[in-house]
């Protein structure tokens, strides 16, 4: 436990592998502000709700149903119910969340049913993705304006349209809710009372119950068994992965991806198809990227690729072993959601022509680029504060998908800095942050 030196006002501090609390100061947000912590994350999921609903107005204000929104999920509600319909499995897997709300609809007028659905999806998005803004994970990106709009990149600035405000994509959502479930844990060494222990065991249940990507999270939660951590919340994620793989493997031809992993010509194509998707489109936009694409495929991976590479090396070179170890947990998401994509879903080699469309399958790496890049501005600029971090990494990640420019305001907003560069839970803005300008 560590506490705050002479004026400096006390708050709590998260490191790496080490938690230590501190005595809120008589500077520091009330219990009842608006910037104390626990209002941080609901507030910040309200805006993210709202710019969700910018990048998509017609999800509420001209809902319709979406692929499987009416022809699985509500179809099977209203022939079935939710007993029956709550273990049917679609594509090879199972889909609790997205049947609850269903089940939740059916107690309204059919009519109603679009805009249920539709909101509970941005409702979830918004929760899923601003999740990182919560206090712990200062461990993963120090600087809490940083980490917002880290947030808000999750949400709105990659080239993620076609899961915005559908049911049928929520799961991309909740993978980000899982792992960071567990990053959580992680991070911390104090257990939480055994009641939230057990509420959180049975949120990742349900999680992975209904985002059958986190089996990609495996690894994590072993790692906390081998730490003995989070013992309950690892067994809740492993029973529902098992169950998970048990479905899917009993699912036979019903299941959407290849009964034999591909793995002829797997990692060249990994590595070209991560550098033209995640990166050069996150970077770039669609378009730009698929016009590279067409000109030479192999050239602009390469010029990609290799400019990411060189970046990852100067940082893990620059940074300590906690930043380190981060940095191996995104690459690891990266690479192994981009093998999982082209292996199981039998999309053309790089010997061919890679394909764009069904940028879901490489949201997960795209996310962890843009944590890769938050990391990189804390290493090579240690002094910047998050008036200027923050415009940096979402001018960067803004999506041109209509190919218009785009050029921020001047930074509106700013962190009270206090003595050893501690900094409160809360922001005093003034004006319109332009955080959130830059992220739209």
């Amino acid at each position: 436990m560590q506490t705050g030196s002479g004026n400096s006002p006390g708050l709590i501090c998260f490191h790496v592998g080490k938690t230590s609390v501190q005595k809120l100061g008589p500077q520091s947000p009330t219990a009842f502000s608006p910037m104390h912590p626990r209002f941080v994350w609901p507030w910040t999921a309200g805006i993210i709700f709202l710019l969700l609903f910018l990048r998509r107005p017609d999800a509420l204000t001209n809902p319709q149903f979406f692929a499987e929104d009416g022809v699985v999920f509500f179809h099977d509600q209203l022939l079935f119910g939710i007993r029956q319909a709550l273990w049917i499995p679609h594509g090879g897997y199972l889909l609790f969340i997205q049947r609850l709300t269903a089940w939740s609809a059916s107690f309204f007028p059919p009519i109603i049913a679009p805009t249920f659905y539709n909101a509970t999806a941005l409702a979830l998005s918004a929760l899923s993705c601003a999740a990182f803004v919560l206090p712990v994970f200062r461990a993963v990106v120090r600087d809490d304006l940083l980490r917002m709009a880290v947030a808000c990149l999750f949400a709105i600035a990659l080239d993620s349209a076609e899961l915005i405000g559908t049911i049928t994509q929520i799961q991309w959502f909740l993978q980000i809710a899982g792992i960071l479930l567990l990053v959580r844990h992680l991070i911390q060494d104090q257990r939480p009372p055994w009641t939230w222990q057990v509420g959180e065991a049975l949120l990742l249940l349900l999680l992975a119950l209904s985002s059958p990507l986190l089996v990609l999270a495996v690894p994590l939660a072993l790692w906390l068994l081998i730490r003995r951590k989070g013992l309950m919340l690892s067994l809740a994620l492993l029973a529902g992965v098992a169950v998970q793989l048990v479905v899917y493997v009993k699912a036979g031809d019903s299941r959407g991806q290849s009964s034999v992993f591909q793995v002829h010509d797997l990692v060249r194509s990994v590595f070209v198809y991560l550098s033209m998707r995640p990166v050069l489109s996150s970077v770039a936009g669609r378009p730009w990227a698929m016009v590279l694409a067409a000109r030479n495929t192999a050239v602009s991976a390469a010029i990609a690729g290799i400019a990411v590479l060189i970046g990852l090396g100067l940082l893990a070179r620059k940074a300590n072993p906690g930043t380190r170890a981060k940095i191996l947990v995104c690459l690891y998401l990266m690479f192994a959601s981009g093998v999982l994509a082209i292996g199981a879903r039998k999309m053309l080699r790089f010997n061919q022509e890679i394909t764009f469309g069904g940028e879901r399958y490489f949201y997960l790496a795209a996310c962890c680029f843009v944590v890769l890049s938050a990391i990189g501005i804390e290493v090579f600029l240690p002094g910047i504060h998050a008036p200027g971090s923050s415009p940096q990494l979402g001018s960067r990640y803004a999506e041109r998908q209509t190919g218009s420019g785009y050029h921020h305001p001047n930074q509106s907003a700013r962190l009270v800095s206090y003595p050893g560069r501690q900094r409160p839970f809360g922001w005093r803005l003034r004006g319109c942050g332009a955080i959130f300008l830059a992220a739209l």
